[in-house]
C-alpha cells in the first residue's frame, strides 16, 4: 500500500514538473499541450497538407477542378465549399483512425485541423465581402442511424459542435437523412449523384429556428421559436448557414444538404446563402 501511495506521489510531482508536454497521437513523440494542433508535436504537424490557396473557387480544390466546371453543377445550391486538407494517404490514415476505429484521441486533431481552416475561410470570405464574415449558424451532414450504431458517434456533429463552441455561433440540427446510402467512396461520379438523390431533407423545426435567427439578426424582440403562422417578410436579411462534413469529393451530397436547406429558408421566406466547410478535399 505504501509503494503504491509513494509511486503516485511521485507521478503527481512529474506531473507538476512537466504540466505541458504529453504524447503525440500519430508517433508517440512527446507533444506540447499548448501545440498549434492539439494532441500532434511539430514534426506531425508539419507533415499536413494545408490548403492554403484554393483554385477552384468553388469546391476549393488546390488543383482545377473538372467537376465544377460541368453545366449540371451550374444550379448548385451552395455557394461554395472550403477544405482545410488535402485528403491524402497520410490524412486518410488519421481519419480512419478516428471514424471507424473509433479513436477518439484524433477528436482534438480533426477539430484543430478545422478550426484553422475556418480561419483561413473567414480571411478569404472577409476580402471578399470586404467585412468580417461569420456566419449564422452552423449544422452538419448527419450520419445514417446504422452507422451512429456502428460508430458509436456522428463525426460530422462532433466536428461542428466543436468548432461552435470555438467561434461561438450556435450549432443546430437542421437536416435529416431519410434513408441509409452506400458509401460514397465506393460510387462513380454519376453514382454518387444518385446515391444521394432525395437522401437529405430539413427538420421539422429547422423553419423555426431559421425565422428565429432572422428576428435576432434584424435586432427584433424574438422568442426561442416562432410558429410558421409569424412568418416574416426577410427579403433583406440574408442568413449564413455553414454546413460542416469530413470529406468533400464531388459535391454531390453537400449540394443535396444545401438543397433541403434551401427549401426550408424558402418556406418562411428567409434569403439563405449556404457555405460548407469540410475537413479534408479529395
Amino acid at each position: 500500500m505504501l509503494t503504491r501511495q509513494l509511486v503516485g506521489l511521485w507521478e503527481g510531482i512529474l506531473s507538476y514538473l512537466h504540466p505541458h508536454h504529453a504524447h503525440c497521437i500519430v508517433c508517440n513523440r512527446p507533444a506540447a499541450a499548448n501545440s498549434r494542433i492539439p494532441g500532434l508535436c511539430s514534426r506531425c504537424t508539419a507533415y499536413i497538407p494545408w490548403i492554403r490557396q484554393p483554385v477552384c473557387r468553388v469546391c476549393g480544390r488546390s488543383i482545377d477542378c473538372p467537376d465544377c466546371r460541368r453545366s449540371t453543377f451550374a444550379g448548385r445550391q451552395f455557394t461554395f465549399n472550403r477544405s482545410a486538407v488535402e485528403y491524402d494517404t497520410e490524412m486518410r490514415s488519421w481519419l480512419a483512425s478516428y471514424k471507424y476505429n473509433g479513436n477518439e484521441g484524433y477528436s482534438a486533431v480533426i477539430g484543430g485541423i478545422l478550426k484553422e481552416g475556418y480561419y483561413r475561410m473567414q480571411q478569404e470570405m472577409s476580402s471578399f465581402y470586404r467585412e468580417m464574415w461569420s456566419p449564422d449558424i452552423i449544422t452538419w451532414v448527419p450520419a445514417s442511424p446504422d452507422r451512429l450504431v456502428s460508430r458509436g458517434f456522428d463525426q460530422a456533429r462532433v466536428m461542428a459542435d466543436e468548432l461552435s463552441g470555438v467561434i461561438q455561433v450556435p450549432s443546430i440540427p437542421l437536416l435529416m437523412r431519410n434513408r441509409h446510402t452506400v458509401k460514397q467512396s465506393t460510387q462513380s461520379r454519376r453514382g454518387r449523384m444518385q446515391n444521394v438523390e432525395g437522401v437529405f431533407s430539413y427538420q421539422s423545426q429547422a423553419t423555426d429556428w431559421l425565422l428565429h435567427i432572422a428576428h435576432t439578426k434584424n435586432n427584433r424582440p424574438s422568442k426561442n421559436y416562432f410558429p410558421l403562422s409569424k412568418r416574416m417578410d426577410s427579403r433583406d436579411t440574408c442568413i449564413r448557414i455553414l454546413l460542416i462534413d469530413d470529406i468533400y469529393t464531388t459535391g454531390s451530397t453537400i449540394n443535396s444538404c444545401a438543397e433541403a436547406l434551401q427549401q426550408a429558408a424558402a418556406r418562411c421566406n428567409i434569403k439563405t446563402e449556404v457555405f460548407s466547410l469540410t475537413w479534408a478535399r479529395s
